[in-house]
């Protein structure tokens, strides 16, 4: 329902309109809840933007708005978390809180990503004649992790670099070749740049983000989404994680022989093991 409304509406969105709509369907499943205050605090945009941006979609108010939601959405699961999750700060922060803050997230993470959309990816990662990955700053853990178990099924990655260096990897990107991109908070200038050549050279995208909504999400073909927490909050890795397995699992499914290489790295430790111990 909320995605209807952004596709009706979206283009005649600013920036700023952008980043409010990526709050709400960040937040979807507790629009009920939210107040102005904070939305102006979680999108970071001031009141009188909030205030113009719900007649842009065609609400006279936030409280028109809600009473719209009340009148088309039933109560869900992921509602009801919701609400245990606002007492947090009516007790003391424990473990068992810590643990349900991260099940929740990896709720709201598969609960965005289609399992045809992971198959889709892990089809594309395969059949791909050649993949560059681009992987900056706290998501190039995810990337080694991405590149050191593919690599045993035969699958094989190049990085590549930010900056300017990025313009000497692009002059070698051919049609049918496959960039997979981790792009968390914001979408970094390399990132619109791979995303815009890519309508030009032919090759394909995989985007690993937290936005819901960007003017470049859109020249993305397969976006792989991970609710990592509020924009104001400390982002875990946990929910991009549980996203990268389900697709390595996707990827040991779906292709041909995949024990084949596993079982000649076995032979490559037992033949050389009395010079390099593992």
């Amino acid at each position: 329902m909320l995605d209807n409304i952004f596709q009706e509406n979206k283009k005649h969105f600013s920036s700023s309109d952008h980043r409010i709509m990526d709050c709400l369907l960040r937040n979807k499943n507790e629009l009920q809840y939210i107040t102005t205050e904070e939305l102006i605090v979680k999108s970071g945009i001031s009141a009188s933007t909030v205030s113009r941006f719900w007649k842009k979609i065609g609400f006279k108010d936030i409280k028109e708005f809600k009473r719209y939601l009340r009148d088309n959405i039933c109560s869900t699961p992921a509602s009801k978390i919701s609400v245990t999750l606002r007492q947090w700060n009516e007790k003391d922060f424990n473990i068992h809180d810590f643990m349900s803050r991260y099940y929740y997230h990896i709720e709201k993470t598969l609960g965005e990503v289609m399992p045809e959309t992971l198959k889709e990816a892990a089809e594309c990662i395969i059949s791909a004649p050649k993949i560059y990955i681009f992987a900056p700053d706290g998501s190039s853990g995810l990337a080694e992790i991405l590149i050191y178990r593919l690599n045993r099924f035969g699958i094989e990655f190049l990085l590549l670099k930010g900056g300017s260096a990025l313009y000497e990897s692009l002059v070698n990107f051919s049609a049918n070749d496959l960039v997979i991109m981790f792009s968390y908070s914001r979408l970094l200038s390399e990132v619109k740049i791979l995303l815009k050549h890519s309508k030009i050279a032919g090759y394909h995208t995989i985007l690993f983000t937290d936005l819901m909504t960007s003017d470049y999400l859109e020249l993305a073909d397969i976006i792989l989404y991970s609710y990592r927490g509020e924009p104001n909050e400390y982002h875990s890795m946990m929910s991009p994680l549980a996203l990268l397995d389900l697709l390595i699992l996707k990827i040991a499914q779906l292709k041909e022989n995949p024990l084949e290489k596993m079982k000649y790295l076995q032979e490559l430790r037992e033949t050389y093991g009395s010079i390099i111990k593992r």
